[in-house]
């Protein structure tokens, strides 16, 4: 997809949110900007408590800090393993410190240099 269809595609995405379902219009919003995955989890009912009786079976999950009661809903959209982020468009190597910097927002190494 070439850039102006990108952008076309992420406008689309975005619009969709007025007329979609939240979860729906979230995956095509990702989907547009190129991250795509298989692996996604259904939460039914989708309430915070599904959400912690799912995720924090054996963690302990601090309510107040997670601040469940403010919840309205929630969806898993989707996981994205290391592959999968390699592979979407415009991925960059985090084998160079520099780019591995950049997605820790640390500063870019000078290699000495002021």
């Amino acid at each position: 997809m070439n850039d102006l269809a990108t952008k076309h595609a992420i406008a689309a995405s975005l619009a969709s949110f007025a007329t979609k379902p939240l979860a729906e219009a979230a995956t095509a919003l990702f989907e547009s900007l190129g991250y795509r995955s298989e692996k996604r989890i259904a939460l039914k009912p989708n309430t915070a408590e599904t959400f912690a009786a799912t995720f924090a079976k054996h963690r302990e999950l601090n309510p107040d800090q997670a601040l469940l009661s403010d919840w309205q809903s929630v969806d898993f959209l989707f996981q994205l393993t290391d592959d999968e982020v390699r592979s979407a468009p415009g991925a960059r190597s985090a084998e160079d410190k520099n780019d591995l910097n950049a997605l820790t927002g640390e500063p870019k190494s000078t290699h000495g240099k002021s």
